[in-house]
């Protein structure tokens, strides 16, 4: 639970971030100032996802209660989410 708050505080900044955006769409132009804040909600949102990816990963791999967990599901993890790195890059 604690981590869909996280989620949805995230989401809620990251809709102030796209607001203002817009807002410098809408004043005069300043290329770099909106450079700036594209890359850094390009970021945010990457790292949103990151995070959704890994708790999404993590609950479909978790075993079912008083079993114990198989040693090879962490490199799995990381694996899928080394494979979602190598996408953001292309």
């Amino acid at each position: 639970m604690m981590k869909l708050q996280g989620f949805a505080s995230r989401h809620s900044y990251l809709s102030v971030q796209l607001e203002k955006l817009y807002q410098q769409l809408s004043g005069p132009p300043n290329i770099v100032g909106f450079s700036a804040s594209v890359t850094q909600l390009n970021d945010d949102i990457c790292e949103l996802q990151r995070d959704v990816m890994e708790s999404v990963l993590l609950r479909s791999r978790s075993p079912a209660p008083g079993t114990r967990s198989s040693p090879t599901e962490r490199p799995q993890l990381t694996q899928a989410l080394g494979d979602q790195e190598d996408l953001e890059e292309v």
